[in-house]
């Protein structure tokens, strides 16, 4: 008797993403300079109409694909796009988001974890909690606070 197998389910979904990034379908929005297809939000809703439609597995990748390629693209450094994003579309890198804390659920105003420069790192403390996808994920993208000065709503790094 046969049950739902996750390993199998990830497999597959993984081996999609590898094809659908080969084929340019997870750069659909992108600019052409940047290997994309400049598609409209119309276009970009129609593509994903039809992917459901269709009954095609969803990317394991998603959150990386759909969050954090596109910010490396457009504010990452030269090492960050070049070390991440081809991997993060290709499925090879998996991220999950990292946003929710205790005290705060989705509340990003709320957020407490702080990073704190120091002799040339990142020094991170805060909790995280309920990260979609990280049962999953190699590593995990988050917001933190960078700015213990600013008001609620601002002063978060990405």
């Amino acid at each position: 008797m046969g049950g739902y197998r996750e390993e199998e389910e990830t497999d597959l979904q993984r081996q999609w993403q590898r094809r659908l990034h080969e084929a340019g379908w997870l750069k659909l929005a992108w600019p052409k300079q940047a290997g994309g297809r400049d598609a409209s939000p119309v276009m970009q809703a129609i593509y994903s109409e039809e992917m459901a439609k269709a009954g095609a597995p969803i990317i394991l990748g998603r959150l990386g694909v759909s969050l954090l390629a596109p910010t490396l693209l457009v504010s990452g450094s030269q090492w960050q796009k070049d070390n991440y994003v081809d991997k993060i579309l290709s499925g090879e890198l998996i991220f999950c988001q990292g946003f929710s804390e205790p005290d705060a659920g989705s509340d990003l105003a709320g957020l407490r974890a702080r990073a704190e420069r120091k002799d040339g790192h990142w020094v991170l403390n805060g909790q995280k909690t309920w990260s979609s996808g990280a049962h999953y994920a190699d590593k995990s993208f988050l917001l933190a606070r960078t700015d213990g000065d600013a008001e609620a709503h601002k002063g978060i790094s990405f």
